[in-house]
């Protein structure tokens, strides 16, 4: 849409030179001719603005009143100049729309971006904290394990302790 108002910017000035009484008949038929490659310029890039196979743009904002400009005379093109205003006032609308539409889509794909990566953080985090539970669980039964073991030693080194004394107390 910026290069639609860029060409219809271009037209509005060729309009505003046509509605010179400065300039004759033959003038404003050379500038007519101009404006006329500009329109034609302006419907292929209507018509060839495509995404995904579909075209972007099933209304010509402003194509339709412009390919009507008259540069006849001074006054028919004074009139036509109101023309090329009113179709850059719709085009200034829709990409505007447009604009917005697409801020709006910029700023869902960023918010969706950063759920996904808060997302994936708080995956993480769980995982983490499940490795770390289970490792303190794991300790927690080595260490039982070990104690118990010690215990067992201590336990059955008493007997062994008791049947030395005897033995010393009777010799």
């Amino acid at each position: 849409l910026g290069e639609a108002t860029s060409i219809m910017q271009g037209i509005r000035e060729k309009v505003v030179q046509a509605s010179s009484s400065a300039l004759s008949s033959s003038d404003r038929t050379m500038i007519g001719q101009d404006i006329s490659k500009s329109i034609e310029s302006l419907g292929r890039l209507y018509e060839g603005t495509q995404f995904n196979g579909q075209k972007l743009f099933s209304d010509s904002p402003g194509l339709s009143s412009i390919s009507q400009i008259d540069l006849s005379s001074v006054e028919s093109s004074q009139a036509s100049l109101e023309m090329v205003d009113d179709a850059i006032e719709q085009t200034s609308k829709m990409r505007s729309e447009t604009g917005s539409v697409q801020n709006q889509l910029a700023s869902t794909i960023s918010s969706l971006s950063s759920e996904m990566m808060n997302s994936y953080q708080s995956e993480s985090n769980i995982k983490y904290v499940d490795i770390a539970q289970e490792s303190m669980n794991m300790k927690q039964i080595e260490n039982l394990r070990t104690a118990g073991l010690f215990a067992l030693a201590q336990a059955n080194a008493q007997p062994k302790n008791v049947m030395s004394l005897l033995d010393q107390m009777a010799a």
